[in-house]
């Protein structure tokens, strides 16, 4: 776990890492310490209007009033997920990640902060999470399920990158997010 540790940028909690700008949301990275350290995901529930439904994700979402962002990905833990933060260890911040415009989404800055817990919570879905799941670190860092396949953008074909595990599709933000993480190692 101190290598998943080295790759997060060390702030201050409640400290942001970019101020002032638009659309911000954060998100938290929840690696649980057992015997093989496991990462945890969302799947999000499906739902009209939202650009995600149905996809795999991490806990957050848009900060409210003067909150920090760091606070934001706490908040919003506890209430997709029923899991209090307060006393996990503050791993730290990975560099934001703004959405490409070229998929006609809202245009937004994503601000990855990593927590450990001691073990896996105890965890209750509100109606935005169709579901939990937790991934071994080891099989994402081995490379294991991951392949490409063909998402249609305005009925243009791209190829992106994926990883399934567990019966389930990561991509886009989610694993770019993962990406960048596995590169700062």
């Amino acid at each position: 776990m101190n290598r998943i540790y080295g790759a997060f940028s060390h702030l201050t909690p409640g400290i942001d890492p970019v101020e002032n700008r638009p659309r911000e949301a954060a998100v938290a990275l929840l690696f649980i310490q057992q015997d093989k350290p496991r990462l945890l995901m969302i799947k999000r529930s499906i739902r009209d209007g939202d650009p995600w439904s149905g996809q795999m994700a991490f806990p957050g979402g848009h900060r409210e009033g003067s909150e920090s962002l760091v606070e934001t990905a706490k908040r919003e833990t506890f209430e997709e997920i029923g899991v209090d933060l307060s006393t996990a260890r503050f791993l730290g911040t990975l560099p934001p990640l703004r959405l490409p415009e070229r998929l006609n989404l809202p245009q937004m800055v994503i601000h990855p902060f990593g927590f450990e817990l001691e073990a896996a919570p105890k965890t209750t879905a509100n109606v935005e999470v169709a579901a939990v799941h937790s991934f071994s670190l080891s099989d994402l860092f081995d490379g294991v399920g991951r392949g490409e396949f063909v998402w249609q953008n305005n009925n243009r074909p791209i190829t992106l990158p994926e990883v399934r595990l567990g019966g389930v599709k990561i991509w886009g933000i989610s694993l770019r997010i993962i990406d960048q993480m596995m590169g700062r190692l």
